[in-house]
C-alpha cells in the first residue's frame, strides 16, 4: 500500500510541476526580454501573441516575425521585414525555437535555423 502512495504522489508532483512549466511558458507569449551579445550590445526579444521583434538599442537594426505556436513552449518564426543590410536573415527564412526553461527571472531557449543549433540565454523585462 506504501509503495502505490508513494507512485501517486510522484505522479502528483510530476504533473505540476509540467503544468507550472507550460504556464511559465506561456507567460512569455506576451513579453519583452534581453539578450546581452558578446560584443557588449543589448538585444531585445519581444513577443506578443503571434508576432515578434527583435531589436538592438537606439533604433538599431530589427527584424520583424510571425510566429505560429506548435505548443506551448515551441514556436516556428517566420521573417517578415529586416533592416540589417547583408544580414544573415532574410525575409521568409524560418527558424523553431524551443523554451527550454525559464529560472527565476532569467529563460533558456534553443532556435534551429538552416539546421544550425543556436542556445540564448534572456534576461525578462516585463510581461506585457
Amino acid at each position: 500500500m506504501k509503495k502505490v502512495i508513494l507512485v501517486f504522489l510522484l505522479f502528483c508532483t510530476s504533473t505540476v510541476i509540467a503544468q507550472n512549466e507550460i504556464s511559465s511558458c506561456q507567460r512569455l507569449h506576451h513579453s519583452k526580454l534581453k539578450f546581452i551579445n558578446d560584443n557588449g550590445l543589448v538585444d531585445y526579444f519581444q513577443i506578443n501573441g503571434n508576432e515578434h521583434l527583435e531589436y538592438q538599442e537606439a533604433g538599431g537594426p530589427y527584424i520583424k516575425s510571425t510566429l505560429k505556436w506548435n505548443n506551448e513552449c515551441e514556436y516556428t518564426a517566420r521573417i517578415v521585414e529586416v533592416s540589417l543590410v547583408g544580414g544573415f536573415f532574410k525575409v521568409g527564412d524560418e527558424l523553431t525555437a524551443t523554451i527550454l526553461k525559464i529560472v527565476d527571472n532569467t529563460v533558456y531557449m534553443k532556435a534551429v535555423f538552416k539546421e544550425v543549433e543556436m542556445k540564448f540565454t534572456y534576461e525578462i523585462v516585463e510581461y506585457l
